[in-house]
Order: C-alpha cells, then structure tokens, then sequence
C-alpha cells in the first residue's frame, strides 16, 4: 500500500448500478488515470456479493473493506455494533481515515454508506459520493444514468476524469 495517496473521486450510484472515475492523485498531483476504484467484494458467509466505491486515502481502503465484510451477514443487512475505527498509526503524513468513505450496493439493490468511525448506515438508492459526489447525484436526480453521471461530474470537477467505469450489480 501505498501512504498518502487520494483517491478524490466520484462514485455514483442508483440501486442497480455503480460508476466510478479513473484519477489517483497525492495532494496535486495526478498520479493515475485508470484506478480502479469500485471493488466485486464476494462475502462468504453471506454467499453474495457487494458493489463496493472507495472514495478517500488509499491507505485506508483495506481496512475498511474488511470492516464491511465483517459486518455485512447477508439479506441486506450490516452489524450495526460494529465500527470502522483503524487502530494502526497511518503517521502525519496520510490523510486522516475520516476522508474515506464507501458505498456499497447489494444483489438487492440497496445502498449503504460506511465510513470512519460511523455505523454502516442506509441510504437513499440515488447516491453519490467523493469530490464530484453533489453534481452526479444532481445529473442522476435529473435522470442521467451512474456512469453518465460521472462524466458529468468530470467536466467540473477536477479531481474527477472522464476514464469512467460502470458496473452492474446483476
């Protein structure tokens, strides 16, 4: 892993679906066009499958997709006990872990939000985080799909490109 890096970011999301952009920066430098950022995460004890878009410090992904796997037990639904809270010491020079958060979509379509020191916690199906979070959910709400909510977002913000990925749930 590699300390430092960000992955400011949008993911987008509408139940059915998930988009996320290619960038990889470190503070302002643009270190990668084709991240991928949207993970197949297969949890065996629930025997289904997650959608799961990182957005925030890379150094704190891992970490936190353990954490939903852990917590997730199937039929939609999370350990609400349980808390992403690293105890490891990133050192000053990696972005504080309160910056990352994912969204997560299940085989049922339903989305959930997991972050620092928060319960996974569900939200509406029309959702958006990362830098670009505000205009995707905007074009979305206007009707535009997660994939071409992303592009949109790229046109204004510059922490998102247009290398956008779009993944289905089923």
């Amino acid at each position: 892993m590699i300390e430092g890096y960000d992955r400011m970011t949008t993911i987008a999301t509408d139940g059915k679906a998930m988009a996320a952009d290619g960038r990889l920066v470190m503070g302002d430098r643009i270190l990668k066009e084709d991240d991928d950022k949207i993970v197949k995460l297969f949890v065996e004890k629930a025997g289904e499958t997650l959608l799961v878009g990182c957005s925030g410090a890379f150094v704190h992904m891992q970490s936190l997709l353990e954490y939903i796997s852990e917590s997730y037990v199937g039929d939609s639904v999370f350990l609400r006990t349980n808390v992403y809270n690293p105890e490891e010491d990133f050192g000053d020079e990696a972005p504080h872990p309160s910056e990352t958060h994912a969204l997560i979509l299940t085989e049922q379509g339903r989305v959930f939000m997991a972050g620092y020191a928060e319960s996974v916690l569900e939200v509406r199906k029309t959702m958006a985080t990362g830098s670009g979070g505000d205009i995707a959910l905007g074009a979305m709400l206007a009707g535009k799909t997660p994939g071409e909510a992303v592009l949109i977002a790229s046109r204004v913000d510059l922490n998102t490109n247009g290398n956008v990925t779009e993944i289905r749930i089923a």
